[in-house]
């Protein structure tokens, strides 16, 4: 399915999705990005099986805070 980020209640959808365990896929500037919860191994296994690799990834945090503690 494809969803319009404007609409608050996709971005809600979304979260939802990643808190639940799947994988989404977003556009951004240049490319298309997946988004899951980083903290969840078996999310980040599925994600590597995906794109056929094992590597770090980039993640978005929050704050300082969470930037700290990962």
């Amino acid at each position: 399915m494809i969803y319009r980020i404007e609409k608050d209640e996709n971005i809600e959808l979304a979260a939802q999705l990643i808190i639940n365990g799947n994988i989404i896929i977003y556009s951004t500037d240049t490319l298309y990005g997946f988004g899951i919860d980083a903290t969840n191994s078996r999310e980040i296994k599925k994600l590597n099986k995906i794109k056929e690799r094992s590597q770090a990834y980039s993640i978005i945090v929050n704050s300082l805070n969470m930037l700290k503690q990962y």
